[in-house]
């Protein structure tokens, strides 16, 4: 468990598409079949991610959502338990011919459930989820024409400069050799060590300091994404930790 942090440039926002029209109401990458919309039961398959508007904070511009993303669907066989499920869709709709529990175990998705705030004045959009899931999200919604984004990057040659920096105990450098395509680098101040190449850093482990008794661990990539493990961290605390880092590690 923990908590993550990707954060995308976006294009020329579509104000009004995202927040005229989004509060309260919702935006879909592409529908997700429902009951009342399913053709054949076979098409529950089809993957998309969904903005649900909670709030808007016109001082600063700021819209925030719950996102639902569907993955692509997980080809492994699960046995699924739902109460009453053949009335459940023959309620909804009579005419459908059910399938047999064979037909419904073929694979999975899952569901992932996460924050996402956009800040009008930056054009930041700020991904509370890991790596991989706010990648696939982001690249969804711009397959389909809602938005248009591109990457921020932190400069690790900075590193030193972070204030509340206790140590930098993990160092991973790219080095795309063959089957080889990091290698890492671990102990005490890594960064320091003669061996480790700066200009091929790609993240850092670090232990960053939130106030006088409490230290957490915290990776940092280049490609401005950031999480921690730590159960003390919120949100809320983890967007601060991030607009502290990129007053001194953000490439304008």
């Amino acid at each position: 468990m923990g908590i993550a942090l990707s954060v995308f440039k976006l294009i020329n926002p579509n104000k009004e598409l995202l927040l005229n029209k989004v509060v309260n109401k919702e935006i879909s990458s592409k529908s997700q079949k429902t009951l009342e919309k399913w053709t054949a039961l076979k098409e529950i398959d089809v993957p998309a991610s969904k903005l649900k508007g909670i709030s808007y904070n016109e001082k600063d511009d700021r819209v925030k959502y719950q996102a639902r993303h569907y993955s692509e669907t997980i080809k492994y066989p699960v046995k699924v338990f739902i109460d009453n499920i053949d009335e459940d869709i023959t309620t909804k709709r009579p005419d459908i011919e059910l399938y047999t529990s064979k037909e419904f175990n073929k694979g999975y998705q899952q569901v992932f459930i996460f924050d996402v705030i956009i800040d009008f004045k930056t054009s930041e959009i700020f991904v509370f989820t890991k790596k991989n899931v706010a990648n696939s999200f982001i690249n969804r919604f711009k397959k389909y024409g809602r938005i248009d984004y591109d990457f921020f990057q932190f400069n690790l040659d900075n590193i030193d400069m972070i204030v509340e920096l206790e140590n930098v105990f993990g160092a991973w450098e790219d080095v795309s050799k063959g089957r080889l395509k990091t290698k890492g680098y671990f102990g005490t101040q890594v960064h320091k060590e003669i061996e480790v190449d700066k200009n091929r850093i790609k993240s850092y482990n670090i232990e960053y300091q939130i106030d006088k008794e409490l230290i957490i661990d915290l990776f940092i990539s280049r490609d401005c994404k950031i999480s921690s493990h730590s159960s003390q961290l919120t949100n809320k605390k983890l967007l601060e930790i991030y607009n502290h880092l990129k007053e001194k590690l953000i490439l304008k």
